[in-house]
């Protein structure tokens, strides 16, 4: 996050870390997804905010969601 913060941000001209997570994120661009498609996450990977990720009532029913723990695999 103070990475993005300090780096990312400012060099892709976002004001913050959470204004580019936020316009960045693949949730504004999933409901646009016409073909079948598996998106795949890891519940416990540090980088990603599973906050952030989207649910069942964010996609068009060509998505299929799968978020997993390592100990799932």
């Amino acid at each position: 996050m103070d990475f993005d913060d300090r780096v990312t941000a400012p060099l892709h001209r976002f004001k913050n870390a959470d204004h580019h997570y936020n316009e960045s994120s693949c949730k504004n661009f999933i409901k646009n997804i016409r073909v079948p498609t598996l998106i795949i996450n890891s519940l416990d990977n540090p980088s990603l905010d599973k906050n952030k990720f989207p649910n069942i009532a964010e996609v068009p029913k060509t998505v299929e969601l799968d978020f997993m723990k390592k100990e799932d695999t």
